[in-house]
Parts: C-alpha cells; structure tokens; sequence
C-alpha cells in the first residue's frame, strides 16, 4: 500500500514538473528582416523589438511604426512582409495534406 502512493506522489510530482514544459509553444515563424521599428508581443507577454532571427509562436502580435516593416518566413515556407504602421497576429498553422479544422 505504501509503495504504491510512493509511486503515485512520484507520478504527481513529475507530472507537475513537465507541464510548465509542454507549455512553451513551437515555433511557427522566423523574423527575417526589421526595417526601423517593429514590435513583437507573444502571447501573454510584454511588447519587446523584434529582430532578425526571432522565432515567433501562433498567435504572437506583431507591430511595425511609420515607414517601418518586418519580413517573417514560416515554417511552411511562405513569407510575409508587413507594411508601414501595421498589426497583425501569427496565425494558426494548417498542413495542406491535413483538412483544416472546421
């Protein structure tokens, strides 16, 4: 009976340890180019300056000011460049060999 909640507390305890883990998200996205002022925000996290080799996750905001761009590359393969004073967010990912979500 004792062995048996000793491996059950040790079950908690590195369940508890990996979840922080699994919570940072992959990258779906690599800043390419920062031409004056761009931002980044991951999700639930301060706005810093973004710069070339940044690695951005799904939903990250990014933020360019006047006469500003930022040039991303995701994983895919597929670029995008943002324009002058723009916001956008980094969206969700599909596969074209997998049906996208309904």
């Amino acid at each position: 009976m004792k062995r048996k909640l000793a491996y059950q507390v040790c079950y908690a305890i590195a369940a508890i340890w990996a979840l922080p883990q699994a919570a940072h998200a992959a990258g779906i996205a690599t800043v390419v180019d920062v031409v004056n002022e761009g931002y980044r925000q991951p999700p639930g996290a301060d706005e810093t300056a973004a710069k070339a080799a940044d690695e951005l996750v799904q939903n990250e905001a990014l933020r360019t000011e006047k006469e500003s761009t930022i040039a991303v590359k995701f994983v895919d393969g597929s670029e995008l460049s943002s324009s002058n004073r723009a916001k956008w967010c980094c969206p969700i990912m599909c596969s074209m060999d997998r049906p996208h979500p309904a």
